[in-house]
């Protein structure tokens, strides 16, 4: 015998379930790991940054979607600090951002 959820989820269309499970999905992240210092950063990152650059300037930079005609818009982000050593002209320090799509 089917349970009353399982009998009504029977009556819906196919087409409604997954509409349903497709809400329940989480978002999607853009993850982008970046470095500001001179020269080589000491950790593997996508992008390098100048000493004396703005780590939140950066990141609002990374998580910007452009359009056509000109349209703009940031996205939500997080900004991780995941490091600092010392080196190069001014130390290096890395993060990684990560844009909520």
């Amino acid at each position: 015998m089917l349970s009353p959820l399982a009998f009504w989820l029977q009556l819906r269309p196919l087409a409604w379930r997954k509409s349903f499970r497709a809400r329940q999905r989480p978002p999607e992240l853009l993850r982008t790991r970046f470095c500001i210092g001179s020269g080589n950063c000491p950790v593997v990152v996508q992008v390098m940054k100048n000493c004396g650059s703005d780590a939140n300037q950066i990141a609002e930079e990374i998580c910007t979607i452009h359009r056509a005609g000109g349209e703009s818009r940031i996205l939500e982000y997080q900004l991780l600090h995941e490091g600092t050593r010392d080196g190069g002209k001014c130390g290096y320090n890395w993060y990684t951002v990560v844009c909520l799509r």
